[in-house]
């Protein structure tokens, strides 16, 4: 991760506001703690909250799930309005 990403993921309102929300639903729920963890709180920004969500859902025998991820991932480095998007819906 860069050093933007790094400021972004500090600076992040819906990251930190979904971030808290998992971490209070993992205190409360211990049956979700595992995908709460997984899928939010072991990742440090959105976009790889995203990305993991995303690939464990399309990943198949043929297209791994990892592959997925690698190609969700480099394609929110690229361009960072579909970041701005996802955190806009």
């Amino acid at each position: 991760m860069s050093q933007t990403s790094v400021k972004v993921a500090t600076h992040d309102p819906v990251w930190t506001t979904i971030r808290s929300a998992a971490e209070e639903l993992a205190k409360t729920e211990p049956v979700l703690s595992s995908l709460l963890y997984a899928t939010v709180l072991n990742q440090h920004r959105l976009e790889d909250s995203l990305a993991y969500h995303l690939s464990q859902r399309l990943g198949t025998l043929e297209v791994p799930a990892l592959l997925v991820q690698q190609v969700f991932e480099a394609a929110y480095d690229a361009d960072p309005e579909i970041a701005a998007a996802a955190r806009c819906d």
